[in-house]
């Protein structure tokens, strides 16, 4: 009851200023692959279950590649907690959306493929593309290093490198706003006397 207030309320400043309804992407918080995410505006659409779920707003103005929502999948190793050893892979994924983009509307809120990126979705659209390793600029799902030459000719390279660092800290202040956490379940986990036997990591 109290999301679907909040809602309300921000509806109501939302008209209030003249501006277009705020629209909201629901998530189970258990949830993978795109299962039961759905975007929402009436809060009377809000489908209540047993599950938790994360409510966010829905950036309606997305950047787009040829029209297309996409995100990207940027891969981060943490081999050490003591001391802190984070590497950042080169190389990622980027995951596109198999119809093109319109912002929300009653009409379009279900439309999967337009709004949702996840590969195990998409894939099972009429106009999902494959990639092939000789056309990395095409396909709904390429490698990260491709889409950076893409939007580097398209903003600059100045543009793009700056992107690049700001990904950089929001994933070093992110590990070091859980490391705690982290750290505490560590410890459980992994007893002083077992520590120095560990030949992997997950």
């Amino acid at each position: 009851q109290q999301f679907k207030d909040d809602v309300r309320y921000i509806h109501q400043q939302d008209k209030k200023h003249n501006r277009s309804l705020t629209t909201f992407i629901i998530k189970p918080s258990d949830g993978s692959q795109g299962e039961g995410i759905y975007l929402l505006r009436d809060p009377a659409h809000c489908i209540v279950t047993n599950r938790q779920h994360v409510a966010q707003e829905y950036i309606d103005r997305p950047l787009l590649i040829n029209g297309l929502k996409f995100d990207l999948r940027i891969y981060v190793l943490i081999l050490n907690l003591y001391p802190l050893e984070i590497f950042l892979y080169d190389e990622g994924l980027v995951r596109f959306a198999t119809v093109g983009y319109k912002a929300p509307s009653t009409e379009n809120l279900h439309q999967t493929y337009m709004h949702l990126t996840n590969y195990s979705l998409n894939k099972h659209s009429a106009s999902y593309k494959h990639t092939s390793d000789n056309k990395q600029g095409e396909g709904s799902k390429r490698k990260l290093s491709s889409v950076w030459i893409q939007l580097s000719n398209i903003y600059g390279n100045e543009k793009i490198e700056r992107t690049k660092t700001l990904i950089t800290e929001m994933i070093n202040k992110t590990i070091l706003a859980i490391l705690p956490e982290l750290r505490v379940e560590y410890e459980f986990e992994l007893p002083l006397g077992k520590k120095q036997n560990i030949s992997c990591f997950q």
